[in-house]
């Protein structure tokens, strides 16, 4: 796990509600939408927000974000909603593999943080960073940065 200060992201995104593992539709209506309206562009980042933890919340509530980042707000239909991250400091790793598998990756980085005195988590959401395509990568290739968002405080004493 590495802390890392990433600036504040605007982003489109298509909510999905239920299990973390049904986002697929969610990532293929954003697409769709996003090429379309021409907004692929060698900038775009591919991210994936998860908002509840599967340990506390029922699957059929899970909500997540599948998105990509804009350069600025743009007009939207009503199942693509706009909105941003702070910037802020992420507790991160990189996940390698099946996207079935990032749960676990997840849990390590939440251990790591509260193994850490310095770190106070941020209750706020998951990232991801799609860093390839799985629809050309093979899937043990495939990449995925993942973070938890934390504040970095002094060790008094």
């Amino acid at each position: 796990m590495e802390l890392r200060k990433l600036p504040g992201m605007v982003y489109a995104g298509v909510r999905s509600v239920g299990p973390y593992n049904t986002v697929g539709p969610a990532f293929e209506r954003i697409f769709s939408w996003a090429a379309g309206a021409g907004l692929l562009t060698p900038e775009t980042r591919v991210i994936g927000l998860s908002w509840d933890d599967p340990g506390q919340v029922p699957a059929d509530r899970l909500r997540y974000d599948a998105a990509i980042t804009l350069l600025r707000p743009v007009e939207t239909p009503d199942d693509i909603h706009v909105a941003a991250l702070p910037a802020m400091t992420w507790a991160m790793t990189t996940h390698e593999g099946n996207y079935a598998t990032m749960p676990v990756s997840f849990k390590r980085i939440g251990t790591a943080i509260d193994e850490r005195n310095d770190l106070v988590y941020v209750p706020m959401c998951g990232l991801e960073i799609y860093l390839n395509d799985p629809s050309d990568t093979p899937e043990a290739d495939l990449r995925t940065d993942i973070a938890l968002p934390v504040v970095q405080v002094p060790i008094v004493g």
